[in-house]
């Protein structure tokens, strides 16, 4: 799912500034990330991570972390999807 969604979010605007979050990328995502303005972190997500970012896409595998970056994103008032 994330590497849909980057690939869409990048063809759409290439210019725009990403960071993603988790614990383990899938190889394409890395690969795809090269040659934008991708920043990929390899942790656990937390709260901190929304600091100064304007949308949230939550696309993990896990069920949880996938609500709780939206239920943060929300109390931020971001955009969240």
């Amino acid at each position: 799912m994330a590497l849909e969604k980057l690939t869409f979010l990048l063809k759409s605007s290439p210019g725009a500034r990403v960071t993603m979050v988790a614990k383990n990328f899938i190889p394409e995502v890395v690969e795809l990330a090269k040659g934008h303005h991708v920043k990929i972190i390899t942790a656990a997500y937390q709260p901190s991570d929304l600091r100064e970012k304007q949308i949230v896409i939550a696309t993990t595998d896990d069920l949880e972390v996938n609500i709780q970056g939206y239920t943060d994103g929300k109390k931020e008032y971001m955009l969240v999807t």
